[in-house]
């Protein structure tokens, strides 16, 4: 685990290499707080939009299925 500003600098390390569009948007409004660009209340607010519900949707993963189906060439396999 790490704590502080070694936790700001490996988040700093990492933010290249995170694809998940919230986890990347939660990662920067950390840094924009720690740099002192948004105060803590904006921090707060923003983050909050950020979570899931429980069961809800989630932007990268649960809608995958559907568009791969629609995506899909509409064939047949059964009889001529």
């Amino acid at each position: 685990m790490v704590y502080g500003e070694n936790a700001i600098k490996l988040l700093r390390l990492i933010m290249p290499y995170l694809h998940h569009p919230l986890r990347r948007l939660r990662a920067k409004l950390i840094l924009m707080l720690y740099e002192g660009r948004i105060d803590y209340e904006t921090f707060t607010e923003l983050y909050e939009q950020t979570k899931y519900e429980l069961g809800g949707t989630d932007v990268k993963r649960n809608n995958a299925l559907a568009a791969a189906a629609r995506a899909t060439p509409q064939t047949h396999t059964h009889g001529t």
